[in-house]
């Protein structure tokens, strides 16, 4: 019975160290979201682009930012990234 218990124990830490893995990892794409955001506006702000793309640009920076408002912060870093992505391509 004894070993029962310590097997318990083991199973119930590593679920805890998981979850706080899972939790760290979360928090870090919620900390990226801003900068990521504010780095394409700034960027965005500093050039001469054509309306259209300009445009296209801030809906991908609103959206990203729509994401990280609604917790969904893998998406809201994927869209801030295609923006600074296309910024970069000019």
């Amino acid at each position: 019975m004894g070993e029962d218990k310590v097997m318990e124990r083991k199973a119930l830490w590593m679920f805890v160290l998981v979850g706080l893995l899972l939790f760290s990892a979360e928090s870090g794409w919620a900390r990226q979201c801003p900068t990521l955001i504010k780095e394409g506006r700034d960027t965005l702000s500093k050039i001469n682009l054509p309306k259209a793309e300009e445009d296209k640009i801030k809906a991908l920076l609103d959206e990203a930012h729509k994401f990280h408002d609604n917790g969904d912060h893998a998406a809201s870093v994927k869209k801030a990234n295609d923006a600074l992505g296309t910024l970069k391509k000019k």
